[in-house]
């Protein structure tokens, strides 16, 4: 079975066409819906080389016989087929997957499935998601993260620095923005959020998609976030705090730093005055 996706992953309303047994169909996938609720356990898994997990997905529609698994390896934007059922007890594992024993998927009633990884390897690494349909629409479940941890690289949580603005910004627009960074953590589980005088920020606020390494020959990943606000709000002596939410495998810790705006100054103070 060929699938060419024409859309990113994951979306509302990404169609697919599937090529199989001469016929051609079209296919509009739905991530979230009041039609069917798909709930995949666990959420975040971590495990080690050479092991195998078990993934699981249940769903609560009797009427959508069609399941799927997909993987989407880390920094692809590609959805891969990895298995198609018809119903239970009729699992096909797709080319190219199917040549070696390392996947296993069981369907033993309508409502349920489970995916067996075996041999980890680090390639493994990233989202799986389960799918349903009963026609042309599929719709997902929110996916399972999975890390193959590096042998040879230990769990280390983020460092986190907020770098004040760059006033020359604030001459230009009368905006300034404050960076967050964190940076020497492992594995890539985080999570950034933004606070003014202890309230949550969302406006204002521009994220990386995703962790990245720090280099090509070191383990560890960094993340950046922007705060952009008014120079007016800037000059109120606000706090404000970037905190970053760190999984380590078995909990979650949070890191953070904060940084203070002035108070009362002049549009045109000059940086070395301003903090």
């Amino acid at each position: 079975m060929q699938w060419e996706f024409t859309n990113c992953p994951v979306c509302n309303y990404t169609h697919v066409v599937c090529t199989h047994l001469h016929m051609v169909y079209c296919v509009i996938f739905v991530y979230g819906s009041s039609e069917v609720r798909i709930d995949q356990d666990p959420e975040v898994l971590f495990a080690n080389q050479n092991s195998l997990v078990t993934l699981l997905c249940e769903h609560d529609n009797s009427d959508h016989y069609r399941m799927y698994w997909y993987r989407q390896i880390r920094d692809s934007v590609d959805l891969q087929l990895l298995s198609y059922s018809a119903g239970p007890k009729l699992v096909d594992i797709e080319p190219p997957f199917n040549k070696a024993e390392k996947y296993k998927v069981k369907r033993l009633e309508v409502k349920k499935a489970t995916l067996q990884i075996t041999k980890l390897e680090t390639a493994d690494t990233g989202s799986y998601f389960c799918a349903t349909s009963r026609g042309y629409q599929a719709y997902f479940g929110a996916g399972t993260k999975l890390t193959v941890l590096d042998p040879n690289a230990k769990i280390t949580p983020p460092a986190v620095k907020i770098l004040g603005p760059n006033l020359a910004e604030k001459c230009k627009n009368g905006r300034v923005t404050v960076v967050c960074v964190a940076t020497g953590f492992y594995p890539d589980h985080v999570e950034v959020f933004w606070q003014i005088n202890g309230l949550n920020q969302i406006e204002g606020v521009a994220t990386d998609n995703a962790a990245r390494k720090k280099s090509t020959t070191e383990s560890s990943y960094k993340i950046s976030s922007r705060l952009t606000t008014t120079y007016k709000e800037w000059n109120k002596g606000s706090q404000y705090t970037c905190t970053v939410t760190f999984f380590n495998g078995t909990a979650k810790s949070k890191h953070s730093d904060s940084i203070t705006g002035p108070q009362g100054m002049s549009l045109s103070m000059p940086l070395s005055t301003v903090y």
